[in-house]
């Protein structure tokens, strides 16, 4: 057999050798996992303390000491702020939602209108006809809630109106928040009465948040319609 195993490039040790290398690897693989997991769990302890410490001594607090408006600090990172309505169904017809409430919208569409981008390009046609009023480029300031009032303002006289023109489609606000400060705790901060406004027009609501590098000067961060 020693003769055999010579000539034959040892095959039957080898096979032994292997085995022994496998189970010796399979073996201390639990405890190389253990070591990994412990390091994880180091580093996300790590993380969670200093996210706590940032939270507890830099963030600033959303409202301003009297509870009204926002706190300097945390309005001085804010870059950009948008909220915008829309109503949109199968069958709509914009014309008829304007007639109805004398509301003019920023933007709207029929069904199998064609889809345009930013540059003008043609797209696929809509798919439904919608209708949308939002406050992009007619507030300054920088608190949700004031963009949310001005849109309440004009559509709660309407709300059922709304709701039956949104019947088999939606009603839906959109927030755009933009930030050169993106850290835990920061973000839109609504009311109870605007989102009471919003479960009355039957609505969804969606957050686009954006963080981003402080603008050039002489340029806005909202971009445009």
């Amino acid at each position: 057999m020693a003769n055999l195993c010579a000539q034959q490039n040892c095959c039957a040790c080898n096979g032994i050798r292997l085995s022994r290398a496998v189970r010796a690897y399979l073996g201390s693989e639990p405890l190389r996992l253990k070591s990994e997991r412990r390091r994880i769990t180091m580093q996300r302890k790590a993380h969670h303390n200093a996210s706590m410490q940032h939270r507890m001594i830099v963030r600033p607090q959303p409202r301003s000491s009297n509870g009204m408006g926002l706190n300097p600090l945390h309005e001085d990172h804010i870059r950009g702020v948008a909220v915008t309505f829309s109503v949109s169904a199968p069958d709509l017809d914009p014309d008829a939602v304007s007639a109805v409430t004398g509301l003019q919208p920023d933007d709207s569409a029929r069904r199998g209108d064609v889809r345009r981008n930013r540059a003008g390009t043609p797209r696929r046609p809509e798919v439904e006809g919608w209708w949308a009023l939002g406050t992009r480029g007619k507030l300054a300031t920088k608190d949700v809630r004031e963009h949310f009032r001005y849109l309440h303002e004009r559509l709660l006289p309407h709300a059922e109106t709304f709701r039956e023109f949104g019947r088999g489609g939606e009603t839906f606000f959109d927030v755009f928040w933009q930030s050169t400060y993106l850290y835990a705790g920061t973000g839109p901060l609504l009311d109870a009465a605007d989102l009471a406004g919003v479960a009355a027009l039957g609505a969804g609501m969606g957050f686009d948040i954006y963080q981003v590098d402080e603008e050039v000067e002489g340029e806005s961060a909202v971009p445009k319609a």
